[in-house]
């Protein structure tokens, strides 16, 4: 989930929260903005992604996001707004007046990134297992549209009773997602009884603009076989809105029950290129990508350089974020780089 819908969402759980009784605490506005910044606080872990892009890969959403580590992050970031909120005219507070806040605010940011496709860590650092729902897409205007319509509206009217029937407004948006995801996995095993395929893993993966949009993946062996759709769409796909060409064209991919098409992507490609990129993909520099990607597949194979994408991540009509792959494949070092567009960068 993007930091800022992060964010709304914590300053909302702030204002649903019940005021402090028997004992002095912040008020309505003070929790929001304790929720607000406590909700963006895990995406600190960005600062990762200058060091290393593929230590960022698979370290991002991990102890920060950690619900093991959650208290910890609730009693320093408690500490904190203890200290400031004087500074900014709020009242002077112990930390364990600002801790309710502070843990909701962080919980309800796990769940956020719980509900993707990415992958959550929510037993680091004991696990880096990344725990995913597949229930709704990184960016939902559906979602985030809920979250900041209920904060505007508990601004002006019934702040706690609002704030509290838009979390269950968000929630029960996330169940009927969670309703959709299941009816698209029943497609991917219709397609896998239809093809007699054999030790099939069948996922679905949320997809842009609408609730009924899904990428069902059936994993084999050797690769991936990847359908677009849409639930609910009968006939012709409706006009794109007024949108850039690549978004028009993947407004337009995602395609009716009656009328769909599978697509498969090799994990290694075919002939002396699979070999090329099995022997990447195999090399202990590869590791860390192989520990991050849920559906590798090569992306490109030229001369001793070999690069693969993860399709979790693929929007048709669009260029595939996360490739990465080894150049220098004949020497004894190679090197990791990674693909942009077409150009070899190197990372390490």
């Amino acid at each position: 989930m993007d930091t800022l819908t992060h964010a709304i969402s914590g300053a909302v759980a702030g204002r649903a929260l019940p005021d402090r009784r028997g004992a002095p605490g912040p008020g309505l506005r003070e929790r929001t903005w304790a929720g607000f910044v406590a909700a963006a606080f895990p995406d600190i872990d960005i600062v990762l992604r200058f060091l290393d892009p593929l230590v960022y890969l698979n370290l991002h959403r991990g102890v920060t996001h950690s619900l093991l580590l959650l208290p910890v992050w609730a009693w320093l970031l408690a500490l904190v707004f203890a200290r400031v909120a004087p500074w900014f005219g709020g009242g002077r507070y112990g930390w364990r007046a600002w801790y309710l806040v502070s843990a909701v605010a962080l919980l309800i940011h796990i769940i956020g990134d719980l509900i993707t496709s990415y992958g959550t860590q929510l037993l680091a650092p004991l696990s880096s297992h990344g725990f995913a729902w597949n229930t709704t897409f990184v960016i939902d205007p559906w979602f985030s549209g809920l979250l900041l319509a209920g904060l505007l509206l508990s601004l002006y009217w019934r702040a706690i009773p609002v704030a509290r029937l838009t979390l269950l407004a968000v929630a029960s948006l996330v169940a009927f997602q969670a309703v959709m995801m299941r009816q698209a996995v029943d497609i991917g095993h219709r397609f896998v009884d239809a093809e007699g395929l054999e030790s099939a893993e069948v996922r679905a993966w949320p997809q842009p603009y609408s609730p009924f949009n899904w990428m069902v993946s059936v994993s084999v062996d050797e690769g991936h076989h990847l359908a677009y759709l849409n639930l609910r769409q009968r006939g012709p796909t409706p006009p794109a809105p007024p949108l850039p060409a690549p978004l028009r064209d993947l407004w337009s991919a995602y395609q009716p029950l009656d009328d769909l098409e599978w697509e498969y992507f090799s994990r290694h490609g075919e002939g002396e290129e699979a070999e090329r990129a099995e022997q990447a993909w195999q090399h202990p520099a590869f590791a860390d990508y192989r520990r991050f990607a849920g559906l590798p597949a090569v992306y490109s194979v030229d001369g001793d350089c070999a690069t693969f994408r993860d399709l979790r991540f693929r929007l048709p009509g669009l260029r595939s974020p996360f490739r990465y792959g080894l150049c220098g494949l004949d020497d004894n070092d190679p090197s990791l780089v990674r693909d942009a567009n077409g150009e070899f960068v190197p990372v390490r």
